[in-house]
């Protein structure tokens, strides 16, 4: 098959040979698939019955990398002087610090311990690039890109996944995801950290985020150490509940769940509870299938468990007006169901967090703690705003309470 600018590679797994493959940027991504090596190690749910699925591979590639609609991208495509997102994928050999999967070049000899992520430096030109706020709108001097070398490129910033602006950081030798917060009130970055205070309390497994004012521009970002190592990588649950075919009138809920349970994970229903219950508290109305998921160990192919709990900022009515910040009108709700109360009674064990952990004076404090500046440091969160936040928090923990203790009564009846 001839497809205009198309190359061949070989899709690695580590130092494991999986396929080979033909990727088009003019067509935006994998366009074939010449042979396969290693069925087993293809992206989980892209084969189908010992057979490789063209059409999935396809998604895979597209949603392991920069959505189209990231804000700032076009800006940032035509600064770095880069045709399309797939380009610069391939510039980066298509690692990544999520998982364990790359593209080696047709003739060209390296391996996984030469480049990976997490043992090896990278350049963070990309990233400071990506995560500029000038980018945003405004006109590009073209030139700036020539200060950008090939090497530059090679950056798990050409495969960060999400809508935020984000970038990759080497910051006492760990690697650091840096993200930035939407206008007018920067809110994301703050519930990371109130939400890492939450998980810390109920001892909900979750990755720790704390708040950085950049001393150039003075806006919050979350920052927060990656969760995957050399030998553990991230399987997000949308190729999770491709794993297995989903029975006729079974829920994705429960579908999910059954797809755990036959890779090993036999605590998923609890770990899955236990999420549903942040996402109650939070109001979080961004828990799509691409922010959870399983983490696998990339030598045996072995799950492991799942991953911690990530990426909770999109919450709290972090993007309504002062005078409209009500989180009881905020119920749209992700994935399981449409409404934070209707999702909050697929939890099966209300037992599986201690709600009496949670005392909201104590919480009223870390939470100020987190909003509040202490060292002077100009902040986007009005004292209002903060009030709101705390207030409505200690409104939803007494309706989780509620909901909480309607269903043990129940399951009591039962």
């Amino acid at each position: 098959m001839f497809v205009r600018d198309s190359r061949n590679y070989t899709l690695m797994h580590r130092d494991i040979s999986v396929a080979d493959i033909i990727i088009s940027p003019a067509l935006d991504g994998v366009v074939e698939v010449n042979r396969v090596f290693d069925s087993l190690r293809l992206p989980v749910g892209t084969c189908i019955n010992g057979s490789q699925d063209i059409k999935a591979l396809r998604r895979w590639w597209r949603r392991r990398g920069i959505p189209q609609i990231r804000e700032g991208i076009d800006g940032t495509l035509e600064y770095l002087g880069t045709s399309n997102l797939t380009e610069l994928q391939i510039k980066s050999f298509g690692l990544s610090l999520t998982d364990h999967y790359w593209i080696k070049p047709e003739g060209l000899s390296m391996s996984w311990e030469d480049i990976n992520f997490f043992d090896n430096d990278f350049s963070e030109e990309i990233g400071r690039v990506m995560l500029a706020d000038r980018l945003c709108g405004s006109s590009m001097d073209s030139d700036l890109s020539q200060n950008i070398s090939a090497a530059d490129y090679v950056s798990p910033d050409a495969t960060s996944a999400g809508m935020l602006k984000k970038r990759w950081a080497i910051i006492d030798n760990r690697r650091k995801l840096i993200k930035a917060a939407t206008p007018p009130f920067y809110q994301q970055a703050y519930n990371e950290a109130i939400a890492s205070v939450l998980c810390e309390k109920l001892g909900i497994p979750h990755v720790k985020y704390s708040v950085m004012i950049d001393g150039q521009n003075l806006l919050p970002y979350s920052v927060c150490d990656c969760f995957t190592t050399n030998n553990i990588e991230f399987v997000p649950a949308d190729l999770i509940r491709t794993a297995f075919p989903r029975k006729q009138g079974t829920t994705l809920h429960q579908h999910y769940i059954d797809c755990c349970y036959k890779l090993g994970i036999d605590d998923i229903a609890a770990q899955i509870d236990k999420m549903i219950i942040l996402d109650f508290l939070l109001v979080n109305n961004d828990r799509h299938l691409g922010n959870f998921g399983l983490l696998r160990d990339s030598n045996t192919l072995k799950f492991v468990g799942a991953a911690p709990l990530f990426d909770n900022g999109t919450s709290l009515g972090y993007n309504q007006p002062d005078g409209q910040l009500d989180l009881s009108d905020l119920e749209g709700c992700k994935p399981f169901a449409d409404s934070h109360d209707k999702q909050i009674a697929l939890v099966s064990d209300c037992s599986c967090i201690n709600i009496g952990n949670l005392h909201l004076d104590e919480l009223t404090e870390d939470i100020w703690k987190i909003l509040s500046a202490g060292d002077g440091t100009p902040r986007e969160i009005s004292n209002y705003r903060s009030d709101c936040i705390v207030q409505l928090l200690g409104q939803r923990l007494e309706r989780l309470k509620l909901a909480l203790s309607r269903q043990h009564d129940e399951g009591l009846e039962l």
